[in-house]
């Protein structure tokens, strides 16, 4: 195997869901070898897609053996590194790359970053409970997913409930834990995501009322710039709490860290910049015994990636997928692709990522005007298209 492999070109692919426009980096060197690499950011896809064209000329030339020359050239010596077009972009340049070494290495990518520390990923399933928000539906939709083989939900009862939310919306939204705890017994968790929405006041009821369903986590129940509410939320919390998917890069996760605000952290591989940024994130988190959960609402094909993560790093809890629950046809855009068994992934088997986006399935999907408001009723339906 030649000592470098030089990138020769790079092309932008999207394709449009009914709430997200998904974005991939795809890498070409002078052997021949090509890369994949995922960058999604919700609702930035044409500023990370302007980004990448610019980064096109940037990262010509370079060896894509060599990751961290990489990185120095279009984050270290970005004059505006850490914004979250930035390091998406950077995210598929870098899981590309990764893509690339592991094809030419003939290994599976975890075995660049360590190798394996569990043979299975567990995983979480969201974005099943598209349907009528009551007790009775989610309850229904609930045993579905485990009958699809999950062993983890994460849910979103709060509807459009924001800052002003009142005791009723937490009422309500305790009687839908309710029943998806009935439905599903008590060996399946339930994760709980409140968007950042709640003041700190709001926010402990909430813990509380989750508590007595056993439920695994609450994420984001504060604004996620209010490090210090998080932290005094969770020194009285009796539930664990997750945050920092909207952090970016090592910077953005540093007050979260470092001053000991959560319990569980969520950095998502396509914004935070990639595999060994969220390997050095993660690293940094197990000093402070936290652990991760990684946060994943894109594709198929970054769930693969996150499965590479969660199967080195030792401090590693859940990852999410959207993948049982998404459009149909993300199934057919990428070959290879993983059936979750008893709650878990196994181990991607190909070199490189494992898995390959299907172009034409891609093409046929184009962008798509859409937006997701989670301030309006009805979004847990998922469906953002802008008339």
């Amino acid at each position: 195997m030649t000592e470098e492999l030089r990138i020769v070109n790079l092309e932008v692919h999207t394709a449009g869901t009914d709430w997200r426009n998904l974005v991939f980096v795809k890498l070409f060197t002078d052997t021949g070898i090509t890369g994949w690499g995922e960058a999604t950011v919700e609702y930035r896809e044409h500023a990370v897609v302007a980004h990448l064209e610019f980064l096109a000329h940037i990262v010509r030339g370079l060896d894509a053996l060599a990751p961290s020359a990489v990185w120095k050239r279009i984050v270290e010596d970005d004059w505006f590194r850490g914004d979250v077009v930035g390091l998406a972009a950077a995210s598929g340049v870098m899981i590309a790359c990764l893509d690339i070494a592991g094809k030419a290495h003939d290994i599976p990518v975890y075995r660049l970053l360590g190798g394996p520390v569990r043979d299975r990923v567990p995983v979480y399933a969201n974005g099943w409970y598209q349907g009528e928000r009551s007790p009775e539906s989610y309850s229904e939709m609930a045993r579905l997913a485990v009958e699809r083989g999950h062993r983890a939900l994460k849910v979103d009862p709060y509807g459009a409930a924001g800052m002003l939310a009142t005791r009723r919306d937490l009422v309500e939204a305790d009687a839908l834990i309710g029943a998806i705890r009935d439905a599903v017994g008590p060996e399946v968790e339930i994760y709980v995501d409140a968007h950042g929405r709640f003041t700190p006041a709001i926010a402990r009821m909430a813990a509380r009322d989750l508590a007595e369903h056993g439920v695994g986590y609450l994420e984001e129940p504060v604004a996620p710039d209010n490090i210090e509410a998080m932290r005094e939320l969770r020194s009285t919390s009796p539930i664990p709490l997750a945050g920092g998917e909207r952090c970016i890069g090592r910077v953005g996760f540093r007050s979260l860290i470092e001053q000991d605000a959560v319990d569980i952290i969520q950095p998502d591989i396509c914004w935070c910049g990639g595999l060994l940024e969220a390997q050095r994130i993660a690293a940094w988190a197990e000093l402070h015994q936290m652990v991760v959960s990684v946060h994943n609402a894109n594709s198929p094909f970054a769930t693969v990636v996150g499965c590479h993560l969660g199967a080195v790093i030792p401090n590693f809890l859940v990852l999410e997928t959207f993948d049982d629950f998404d459009e149909p046809w993300l199934q057919d855009a990428f070959r290879g692709l993983p059936a979750v068994t008893e709650g878990t992934l196994p181990l991607p088997e190909g070199p490189g990522i494992g898995v390959e986006p299907d172009e034409t399935v891609l093409a046929g999907h184009p962008y798509r005007p859409v937006f997701l408001n989670l301030n309006v009723p009805g979004w847990e339906l998922r469906q953002g298209v802008i008339d």
